[in-house]
């Protein structure tokens, strides 16, 4: 799933995932994203940090009470000292800085969503 209020980066993030196949579960703030979570199964998801109605870190905080442990990535264009520390700390999975490389997004989901079996990238 990809939870991001921005349009444009919504397009972005859902333009590559589709050229490899995969085609998210989108929501564009975080009421609609933890409603989407609560009745679908997801493999990872990222989720921005500022958004309507819930942010990012509400939307973690509300996910983690169900002891859920699929990766949860921070999805951001925020930048300060010690951050991937500070969003470890605070439960996110790992993060993706906006704007990403599309290396970047294709590594975290390598690094997350592969088969035991071989190297391929598995998203449903």
């Amino acid at each position: 799933m990809v939870a991001e209020d921005n349009p444009i980066n919504m397009k972005i993030a859902t333009k590559f995932l589709s050229k490899w196949s995969i085609m998210p579960t989108t929501a564009i703030n975080g009421r609609l994203a933890l409603e989407a979570f609560n009745k679908e199964t997801f493999d990872i998801v990222f989720v921005d940090l500022e958004m309507p109605e819930m942010d990012g870190y509400e939307f973690l905080k509300q996910v983690k009470m169900n002891e859920v442990t699929i990766p949860i990535i921070a999805f951001t264009a925020a930048a300060y000292e010690n951050m991937r520390n500070d969003l470890m700390q605070k439960g996110f999975t790992d993060y993706l800085q906006k704007p990403f490389k599309p290396n970047e997004l294709f590594a975290i989901l390598n690094k997350f969503c592969k088969s035991e079996n071989d190297n391929q990238v598995i998203v449903s």
